[in-house]
């Protein structure tokens, strides 16, 4: 700004060299990481909580998704029952939603992706059988709701993960990683 408004003779930035990022490792699960893992998550939604009542947090589901789809959480937790076609073999669904953060930090279901396309999505078998068994079950227009059937905040889910993780040789990883994991399986 100084060399823009002629208060030094020379901008000195020009002579400052760009700051190398390091290559980072993709952090992804291993096929017996996913297999611990749902089991842990599946154990620890079928237990109690503090008060002793039955957890509502609903963690193995949505992971399950994750792994099927590589979706990101905020489409996930947008997804709505109109979205999946149980009519045809293998099942689909569509992506064209997902939850985002307003400029006042509060999260609405925005009618478009990160990428502000749609996608459709062939399902695995052990995404569809899921998905029929909340189908039955189901009191609310969204697949994967909160407790009081709004919205799935994926700020809550990854708190709720990281609480189920903690003391597992799994603390400290992240949802995120699954979709590296479904993307360095595709390639």
């Amino acid at each position: 700004m100084a060399a823009r408004h002629d208060a030094i003779e020379a901008n000195p930035m020009k002579s400052v060299a760009p700051v190398e990022e390091p290559d980072h490792e993709v952090a992804t699960f291993t096929l017996e990481d996913v297999a611990e893992l749902r089991e842990i998550l599946a154990r620890w939604d079928a237990g109690l909580d503090a008060s002793g009542r039955r957890r509502g947090t609903d963690l193995a589901d949505p992971v399950d998704f994750f792994l099927g789809t590589g979706c990101r959480p905020g489409e996930v937790f947008a997804l709505m029952w109109e979205d999946v076609d149980f009519t045809i073999q293998p099942f689909t669904v569509d992506i064209h939603r997902t939850m985002a953060k307003s400029r006042e930090g509060r999260w609405t279901v925005q009618n478009k992706t990160k990428t502000g396309g749609g996608r459709r999505l062939f399902l695995p078998a052990f995404v569809g059988k899921m998905l029929l068994r909340r189908r039955v079950e189901s009191f609310s227009e969204l697949v994967f709701p909160s407790s009081t059937l709004t919205p799935r905040i994926p700020d809550n889910f990854r708190l709720q993960w990281h609480i189920a993780l903690k003391g597992t040789r799994f603390e400290g990883r992240v949802p995120k990683e699954f979709r590296s994991t479904v993307a360095t399986a595709i390639r």
